[in-house]
């Protein structure tokens, strides 16, 4: 199984590569921005330097954020942060504030397979939701301009959820 880890990381980069897009597709639809319709907060970068950022608390504690380059999975203390171009696990304290996703994927490496499961079950659930609010038209029609689909539309969700079950298999 462990051989099988560098496979499962990969396709773990091209999912969320393409996933970022797909978010900063949902902050910039016409009809409103996606993300805080979810319930996601909005912070801008104090410096007005870099990407915004956006946090959602869930109702198991756990802390989502997500900015352009990335994604943190965890809770008030730590969590893990993905990189959108590598799907390596970088082990952060959580702030309350804005924070620098550049200094987040310096970071140590962290292989917290419990953590990373439910990140990528939770963007599966997120994707799920996506479709069924607005159809696999709206998906198409982001991937269309995007990078090359790692993921057809109809698949996004069960992707991630293949992911998340894969990388269970490891706890």
């Amino acid at each position: 199984m462990r051989r099988q880890l560098p496979q499962i990381l990969r396709r773990g980069t091209a999912l969320l590569h393409q996933q970022c897009w797909l978010w900063g597709c949902d902050i910039r639809r016409s009809e409103g921005n996606l993300l805080r319709a979810y319930g996601f907060a909005r912070q801008a970068d104090p410096e007005g330097k870099r990407s915004t950022q956006y946090t959602l608390g869930l109702e198991d504690g756990s802390i989502v954020r997500l900015w352009g380059s990335g994604l943190y999975f965890g809770d008030q203390e730590e969590g893990v942060f993905l990189n959108r171009f590598a799907f390596e696990p970088r082990l952060v304290r959580f702030t309350q504030d804005w924070q620098d996703p550049a200094r987040l994927k310096e970071a140590p490496r962290y292989l917290d397979f419990q953590r990373l499961s439910a990140a990528c079950a939770w963007v599966g659930a997120y994707e799920a939701w996506t479709l069924l609010q607005l159809g696999k038209a709206y998906r198409r029609v982001c991937l269309s301009s995007g990078p090359d689909p790692a993921q057809e539309a109809e698949g996004i969700a069960a992707g991630w959820r293949q992911l998340a079950k894969d990388l269970a298999a490891f706890c």
